[in-house]
This record gives C-alpha cells, structure tokens and sequence, in this order.
C-alpha cells in the first residue's frame, strides 16, 4: 500500500470576488478542502463568498481583520484586529474559527501564547510558501524545498491582494491546479488542531 504525503491547503487575504470563487471551483472539481486564513474586512465585503466557503465544507481562519501588523501586545489592537474578527463570524454565519494566521508570519512570542491560551486558536504559519505574491510566479511548487519528515505539509497560497505587488492570481490558480491533479500522490486534509 503507498502512503500518500498529506497536504493541507491554506489561502491567506480573501475572499477576493474573482480570485475566491475560481479557487473554490477547483476544489470542488477535485473534492478537495482548504483552509482560508480570511481578512476581516474582506469577509465583511463579501459576505456570499464566506457562506460559500463554508456551504461547501471548507475551513475559515483568523488572519486578523486588517492585515494589520502584531508586532507589540497591544490589547485594543488584539480586540479589533482579532477578537472584533472571531466575532464576527461567530455572529454571523455561527462558526467558531479555530486557526490564527499573522500576517506576514510575523508576530512575538508572547501574541502566539495570548492565541493558543486566551483565545483558544491553533496557530498555523506554513511548510511551503508559494511565493505567489512574488515576481517572477512560479507554476510548480516542486521548485520548493518540501520537509518530506512531517506528517502533514501545510501550503501557503494566497486568494486575496492585499499589499500584494501584483493583482493578478492567475499563477495561483494554475499552481494549484497543478497540485490538485496530483491526488495519486497526495492526500489534501485540514491541518491539525494542537491537542
């Protein structure tokens, strides 16, 4: 029996009303699941496309509500920026979100406790970074490094613009379509949550 390497797709800086849809298009036409790591504001403005994401069974994460940097332990910053954001979607679509995504990568010690303690999300960075808010785009991911040790990989691609140097995700869709008509190879599941 071949064991399949379990990859975890994850989408950071949406919903974006062109960018969103085509993606969850192609997670649909291979049955495959993602984590979206949404921007608040965003979620906000696209409301059809959050109830869409999860109607078909995808996860959504906190990536804060601005993009907003976490760079100190700031209390009012931590209060809009992510708890203003779990609201929200609790409030609104009555989803708890489990998984927090800084922005950038980016953030001390002491936030990355303050999640995982007082707010009870799983912090979730990434194993390969796409690099698709990068020019020139790459349309293989297998030009990357991949830690072939770890149980599950967890992919970073990106559905949204934000601070982005390009508009343009067409890269990302190919990238990912590349990935997806690999399933002889990979099996594509949701991170795990921590214990």
């Amino acid at each position: 029996m071949i064991i399949k390497q379990k990859i975890a797709l994850t989408f950071d800086d949406g919903p974006h009303p062109f960018y969103t849809p085509k993606i969850l298009d192609l997670l649909q036409k291979h049955k495959s699941k993602a984590l979206f790591f949404c921007a608040g504001k965003n979620a906000k403005k696209y409301p059809k496309l959050i109830k869409r994401i999860l109607a078909e069974g995808h996860q959504i994460g906190n990536h804060t509500w601005s993009h907003y940097p976490l760079f100190q332990n700031n209390e009012n910053v931590l209060q809009r920026e992510i708890v203003d954001f779990h609201d929200f979607i609790f409030d609104n679509y009555q989803y708890t979100m489990k998984f927090f995504r800084p922005p950038w990568g980016v953030f001390p010690r002491n936030i990355k406790k303050k999640m995982e303690t007082q707010y009870n999300y799983t912090t979730l960075l990434w194993d390969v970074n796409s690099f698709d808010y990068c020019f020139p785009y790459r349309k293989n991911l297998y030009l990357f490094n991949w830690k072939k040790n770890k149980k599950t990989i967890t992919i970073l691609f990106h559905d949204g613009v934000i601070l982005s140097p390009s508009t343009t995700r067409f890269h990302t869709l190919k990238m990912v379509e590349n990935l997806l008509l690999k399933q002889s190879e990979f099996d594509f599941v949701f991170p795990t949550l921590k214990k």
